[in-house]
């Protein structure tokens, strides 16, 4: 939550950490419903919006693959429906 515009701006942060910021989905929903509650402009709401969309969706796909991943490695290792006395 400190680096998704919750508590301050991410425009504020050194760079390695305002390019993170922008890549959380949950700076776009703090986004969103800053312009849904201040903000006249639904166009950057619905920017917002769309924008975590997206970035849910990439970040739900990333992590399906690293648990299918995961999965198929511990099962190749042994380590799932391994009997334990």
């Amino acid at each position: 939550m400190i680096f998704s515009e919750a508590l301050f701006p991410a425009s504020i942060l050194p760079y390695p950490l305002s390019l993170i910021a922008e890549g959380l989905p949950f700076t776009y929903l703090m986004r969103a419903s800053r312009a849904a509650l201040i903000s006249d402009s639904w166009t950057l709401y619905v920017t917002s919006m769309a924008s975590l969309a997206l970035g849910g969706i990439i970040l739900l796909a990333v992590g399906i693959v690293a648990f299918s991943y995961a999965e198929r490695s511990a099962r190749a290792r042994g380590f799932i429906d391994k009997k334990v006395m």
